[in-house]
């Protein structure tokens, strides 16, 4: 009977040393009777950094409540940073990828007990704040150039002080938007942009008027990124604003951007004889009646209505593809280069009533002979 105890006591004494080693990612229960369970934390990034605006997060775990449905945390509120004065444990953040596995009052960042709920004994809804006194940062990051920072999201039992479990939580910086490349591009989009700024990241996404840009790269220091343009309405200048979000928040710079109406075509030559056969990319296609008075028109200088003059031809056989594409058939022209302009009303001398599209700036297309 002796030896059947010792063997007991032994194998406890094992099973409890692996658990310890496991500090970080399984629970040690403060209550006997506790399975262990793996913490997360939902969401598992956020923003940190003096900029960094409230989060809050939700740590999945257990031994949050006991069998009773008391909270196995400190509830009292007395002190600022959530610490009793009897020394009962609460939530902390430490540096790093374990926690300790006592509590520490001093060395680690302390969650005010009054941003912890715990609606249930696996779950505690947690508002991370944005600073601590001073203001300082609440959660730090590593650098000025708000290079991300790991930290540990621990749990303490309210009684014993040990620890009931943590997940990792990865702090990033909140991005800034500083400067784009250029003003604008042509309404069909396509056009590739860099963008400038602090705190992006391999997971940034950015936006021109609301609308994703596409083949994002973000430069290796963080500091800048490229990325396509959408397709767009024109805008009369830069009213756009151009966003990027990343894992710490979201940056922003306001009239940064616009559209101008533009086409372009392609093949850009054909022979004087016409009857080569275009492809003109832009926007608005879709609402333009091209068995009507729309136009696909082959002007010298600057466009005018067609009663007037200076309009050299007209395409046929226009196709509409996609909103932002069509194709046509090149009329016979001089051996000269021209400027091709779509309108929408290709009969009204008043150009403002050109509209959805009005006039295109236009591309050029070189007539020659063959």
């Amino acid at each position: 009977m002796r030896t059947r105890t010792l063997t007991r006591r032994r194998t406890v004494l094992v099973a409890a040393t692996a658990l310890v080693a496991a500090v970080g990612t399984l629970v040690l229960p403060a209550n006997p009777g506790l399975a262990a369970t793996t913490f997360t934390v939902v969401p598992a990034t956020g923003p940190g950094g003096i900029t960094a605006p409230a989060q809050v997060v939700v740590l999945n775990g257990a031994g949050f409540k006991n069998t009773a449905g008391a909270s196995q945390l400190s509830t009292a509120s007395a002190a600022a940073l959530g610490i009793t004065a009897n020394g009962n444990a609460a939530i902390q953040f430490q540096a790093g990828t374990s926690c300790s596995t006592t509590f520490s009052a001093t060395a680690n960042i302390n969650v005010p007990l009054l941003n912890v709920s715990i609606p249930s004994a696996t779950k505690l809804v947690i508002t991370v704040p944005s600073f601590q006194a001073g203001p300082v940062a609440f959660l730090p990051l590593t650098t000025t150039t708000l290079a991300p920072k790991i930290y540990m999201l621990c749990a303490y039992s309210k009684n014993s002080t040990a620890l009931l479990g943590g997940a990792k939580y990865t702090a990033y910086g909140v991005p800034t938007v500083t400067a784009v490349s250029q003003a604008s591009a042509p309404t069909y989009g396509g056009v590739d942009i860099e963008v400038d700024g602090t705190g992006f990241t391999s997971a940034s996404k950015a936006y021109v008027g609301g609308t994703a840009m596409t083949g994002v790269k973000v430069a290796s220091d963080g500091l800048s990124l490229t990325g396509t343009v959408p397709a767009h309405a024109a805008t009369s200048g830069a009213t756009l604003t151009v966003t990027v979000t990343t894992e710490g928040g979201t940056g922003s710079l306001a009239t940064a951007f616009g559209y101008v109406s533009a086409i372009s075509i392609s093949p850009q030559t054909g022979p004087a004889a016409g009857g080569t056969t275009i492809d003109i990319i832009g926007t608005g296609f879709n609402s333009l009646n091209f068995t009507g008075n729309a136009a696909v028109v082959f002007t010298v200088g600057a466009y005018t209505a067609a009663v007037g003059g200076g309009n050299l031809g007209v395409c046929t056989n226009i196709r509409v593809v996609l909103d932002t594409e069509l194709v046509c058939d090149v009329p016979a022209l001089t051996s000269q280069a021209y400027t091709v302009v779509v309108v929408a009303d290709n009969t009204d001398a008043v150009l403002a009533n050109s509209l959805p599209t009005g006039v295109t700036s236009g591309a050029t297309f070189t007539s020659a002979p063959f």
